[in-house]
């Protein structure tokens, strides 16, 4: 199978093109790179083609699905806080750069589009330095400095979090051929994680109880989020396997070993 990635260089868009390889299948990849991170590539460039250009432009976008069966859609501007101080852009990506995507795809054949929502995703890759990161890299990166992380609002928000690895496998199967054609499903742990519970978790793989600073609340953050998990399950077989515990584990891991600068902001 060859596949094309919109947003191959965001850190969910690059363990894809990851994951699709190990599987022994085909990629091919479309970012503008306004905030994916054109080294998150680096150890695929011999194995992917690369086209640099917007999911807006109909032109890279036929470059990119050239002999594809399959377009796994995650170009997008996810982040809430910037939809509300950018909500044109957002429009233009998230929307017409769908319909873009659609219209390409048609063009070319491809017999699969699987499109991305949003959800919180967490693993290694993730840049903590961006004023829009998400809040899984922010708490380890402040407790390997020694720092008190911040809660943006109150503790008792809660996030239904899946490691990244769970979302690959999931696209991967929504790829397939057996798969359902129009499914709506969530992908998610399918458990609410309080970002204090969320804390408590971080402090015990590091090895280190902390307190956090209470900040200012986001504009547009919603209390709580869980997904229901239950339409996944039996038509694409699929359940999250990495628990919160493991995932936090080997996040810290990344985190210990990675290099002192980060990536560039994906702005989740």
């Amino acid at each position: 199978m060859k596949a094309a990635v919109t947003g191959g260089a965001g850190f969910i868009g690059h363990h894809l093109v990851g994951g699709l390889l190990a599987r022994g299948h085909q990629a091919s990849v479309i970012d503008d790179f306004s905030s994916g991170a054109r080294s998150r590539l680096d150890p695929y460039l011999d194995r992917v083609t690369v086209t640099e250009g917007s999911v807006l432009d109909p032109l890279a976008l036929d470059e990119a699905l050239a002999g594809c069966e399959v377009v796994l859609h995650h170009a997008a501007i996810a982040s809430v806080a910037r939809s509300l101080a950018e909500p044109r852009r957002t429009n233009d990506v998230n929307v017409d750069g769908t319909i873009e995507v659609m219209l390409a795809a048609a063009r070319h054949g491809v017999r699969r589009v699987v499109l991305a929502g949003s959800s919180a995703v967490y693993g290694p890759g993730q840049d903590p330095a961006s004023e829009y990161a998400a809040v899984v890299p922010r708490f380890i990166r402040a407790i390997l400095d020694g720092e008190r992380p911040v809660f943006n609002g109150r503790g008792d928000i809660s996030r239904d979090f899946v490691f990244v690895d769970d979302v690959v496998e999931a696209n991967v199967r929504a790829s397939g051929a057996s798969a359902p054609s129009g499914l709506t499903c969530n992908i998610a742990g399918g458990t609410p994680t309080s970002f204090r519970d969320l804390l408590a978790a971080v402090g015990a793989a590091a090895g280190r109880a902390v307190e956090p600073v209470i900040g200012p609340a986001r504009p547009g953050d919603i209390a709580h989020s869980q997904a229901d998990v239950t339409l996944a399950r039996d038509p694409l077989a699929f359940t999250a396997r990495i628990p919160l515990g493991e995932g936090i584990a080997r996040m810290l891991a990344w985190f210990r070993d990675a290099p002192a600068a980060p990536p560039a902001s994906d702005r989740p």
